[in-house]
């Protein structure tokens, strides 16, 4: 069954080949370095469910660092969130970007859709949309 989406919703997501892959990977952000230049450098975007920072990158790819607490649930519920969100990503057009996404304890009861839009939500305020 599938969620209605907003039109630009939508459109910021990338279109995809016949076997449903976008042509950019999300990369994992590595490095304490990077996490502390974007959080004190990134430009920031807050939501309900998530903040995020961001940086231009240098390179086309995403590579995005998922942060999520012990306060969220346990690991299975952890990982289940940073899969979604790193496919949110993935789907979305943020070419050349390095970002930082901090999740907030409500995430752990937000279905794929929710999560999405707040991803969008937190990129718009954070202008990188």
């Amino acid at each position: 069954m599938s969620e209605p989406r907003d039109a630009a919703l939508e459109a910021s997501v990338v279109s995809s080949d016949s076997k449903g892959f976008s042509a950019l990977p999300v990369r994992g952000l590595r490095g304490d370095w990077k996490f502390r230049r974007l959080k004190n450098k990134g430009k920031p975007g807050r939501g309900a469910l998530l903040s995020l920072r961001w940086l231009p990158s240098k390179t086309r790819a995403v590579t995005a660092g998922i942060v999520v607490s012990k306060k969220v649930g346990n690991a299975v519920t952890r990982n289940r969130i940073r899969r979604r969100i790193r496919e949110a990503l993935r789907r979305m057009d943020f070419p050349g970007v390095e970002a930082m996404i901090v999740v907030n304890p409500e995430a752990s009861k937000a279905r794929y859709g929710d999560l999405l839009k707040a991803i969008h939500n937190a990129a718009r305020k954070a202008g990188l949309k």
